[in-house]
């Protein structure tokens, strides 16, 4: 059994280049639902709607609820490895500085920006120095 979550690109890069290890969802009927009392083995993502977007298996480690600064409650999904990335390729660049800004902290999926770069020589979206 899996969840399909759908992200945006700079989300979807992070969790596939191993920088993002949550994925936040808010606590409301219809998440709880989806997400509660569920024996999920893994969560496939998927940047964009439809067969020839990128998506990926991602092992899923159970869940817990994180409350943000405004004390907001949040389901926190733990992620594990991942496999089969379909449409899209991961790109090695020598030299380049890992996450220098913890990503898992980022609960305003609405605000990629603010802890993401667009790095040209991965055509990846990569965590943002400080």
């Amino acid at each position: 059994m899996s969840l399909l979550l759908h992200v945006h690109k700079p989300w979807f890069d992070a969790i596939a280049h191993g920088y993002k290890k949550y994925e936040y969802r808010r606590v409301t009927p219809y998440w709880t639902k989806r997400i509660v009392d569920k024996p999920y083995a893994k969560i496939v993502f998927q940047n964009g709607y439809g067969a020839r977007f990128p998506t990926m298996d991602v092992e899923y480690l159970g869940y817990d609820i994180h409350a943000n600064e405004a004390g907001e409650p949040h389901y926190r999904l733990k992620l594990g490895a991942v496999s089969n990335l379909v449409n899209y390729s991961l790109c090695q660049v020598e030299g380049e500085p890992g996450a220098c800004v913890d990503l898992n902290r980022c609960l305003d999926a609405r605000r990629p920006r603010d802890c993401m770069r667009f790095c040209e020589h991965r055509n990846a979206w990569v965590p943002r120095a400080l």
